[in-house]
């Protein structure tokens, strides 16, 4: 479960692999989202972390199938992009840095995946498509602090337009 940063959303798993979002001031229902009836998720769910806002609530993560994150619009609900690590694997968990410039993904199994979010806005602007970032504030982590418990996979340039692959 989580809220938005701007506090107007609230976002938690349902049963099957569902995703409700709620608008807190109205406590209104505004959205599910569903998985399909072959996703990964509806047998890991509970251990996916699949709602992750951006720090100005203008987007947040949804992973609706155990393997590919879709970065959502609120109240439009519209898929801004889906991003498709190299691993087949299911997500445990995603986090954005509190700069907004970086997804980490984390797979079963520990393979750790880290998207450039600065570099997908610029090929989804060069797109057509409008992404915006809040500018840095803080430094992004650096693979200093990433000490060989995990794989590191940086992905490269592999996500899907909106209007798919």
């Amino acid at each position: 479960m989580s809220f938005s940063p701007d506090g107007h959303w609230l976002c938690f798993n349902g049963m099957n692999g569902t995703l409700h979002v709620y608008e807190v001031e109205s406590r209104r229902l505004a959205h599910v989202f569903t998985a399909g009836p072959d996703s990964a998720s509806t047998r890991i769910f509970a251990r996916v972390s699949v709602c992750e806002w951006e720090s100005q609530s203008r987007w947040f993560t949804r992973v609706d199938d155990g393997i590919n994150i879709k970065l959502i619009e609120p109240g439009t609900w519209r898929t801004i992009a889906e991003l498709r690590g190299p691993l087949e694997v299911p997500v445990m968990s995603v986090k954005i840095t509190p700069d907004g410039s970086t997804l980490l993904v984390l797979r079963r199994g520990g393979s750790l995946e880290r998207w450039d979010l600065r570099a997908l806005g610029e090929e989804l602007h060069a797109m057509g498509v409008a992404f915006v970032l809040p500018p840095p504030t803080v430094p992004p982590p650096t693979a200093a602090g990433l000490d060989g418990s995990f794989d590191v996979v940086v992905p490269p340039k592999t996500f899907v337009s909106p209007n798919g692959p």
